[in-house]
């Protein structure tokens, strides 16, 4: 079936996904990429067919592209914006790739070299902490704040351990000044945490994931805390419940595969906040 918007043919054949922001406006993920002259405009353009995420169909458009870019949507008259993320304490890449891929401007931040070939500044967060930025995401350290280490904070002897009460304490002072960061949108995770660590960030969570929800057939409870972004909806959900990351042997790199983002996570926040 052929559709006529505004004297450019829509073919069913032609399909893409249009994700709908309240705040921000529109974007479009193209699953097929066939082009034809405009008659009007006598440019490529790509016909396609949109619906936004939530399922339904929104409204049929055009867009015209020239060398690959998007100039403008025909029909819509809704801008796409590009979005400047930065995606903290994130060596994997996985967040920010699913983001760049999205045609955002990202960068990743880390004491740790990143695994993926995009932007990335290797260093202290707060050296680019806030170079205008519209979004933040961030994966702050857990060692010392996650509910299963609590037991360290005292000895055998029912004392304090003072050295680790110290750094819990550091740890969460720094999960704070990213929580509070002068940014319009933010994102911290972490596992579930203890309670001396919420008194100090001065706050729950906003909500607690799963990845199952998002197709990885795994359990690892997954706190997020939301500053002016929606909570974030499940995908995929997914039959199986192993506790993978807790069983994972007692080797060096341990910590940092725990600390990989579950890509249905990172996918599902990109095309969700993006």
């Amino acid at each position: 079936m052929t559709t006529t918007i505004a004297g450019i043919k829509i073919n069913d054949e032609y399909r893409a996904v249009l994700e709908f922001d309240k705040i921000d406006g529109y974007y479009c993920r193209l699953y097929h990429t066939t082009t034809e002259i405009h008659p009007q405009l006598g440019v490529p353009i790509i016909i396609t067919e949109v619906e936004n995420h939530y399922g339904r169909i929104e409204e049929k458009i055009a867009l015209r592209r020239y060398n690959a870019q998007v100039i403008r949507w025909i029909g819509a008259g809704a801008i796409m914006k590009r979005k400047k993320i930065l995606i903290a304490c994130e060596f994997s890449g996985r967040v920010s790739e699913a983001f760049i891929k999205r045609g955002h401007d990202v960068l990743s931040c880390d004491l740790l070299p990143t695994e993926q070939t995009g932007p990335h500044y290797q260093g202290d967060i707060f050296d680019v902490l806030y170079d205008g930025w519209d979004m933040l995401i961030a994966f702050p350290p857990c060692t010392y704040l996650c509910n299963s280490g609590v037991r360290w904070l005292y000895n055998s002897d029912g004392s304090k351990n003072l050295n680790r009460w110290i750094v819990m304490r550091k740890g969460a002072e720094f999960f704070r000044s990213l929580l509070t960061a002068d940014i319009p949108k933010i994102c911290i995770e972490n596992p579930i945490m203890h309670g001396y660590a919420k008194k100090i960030i001065g706050q729950n969570q906003t909500q607690i994931i799963q990845p199952w929800q998002y197709g990885h057939g795994e359990t690892k409870a997954t706190c997020l805390w939301l500053k002016n972004l929606p909570d974030l909806k499940p995908t995929n959900i997914v039959g199986g419940r192993l506790a993978k990351c807790h069983k994972l042997p007692p080797t060096e790199d341990r910590a940092k595969l725990r600390a990989i983002t579950y890509q249905g996570i990172a996918d599902a926040m990109a095309a969700q906040w993006g």
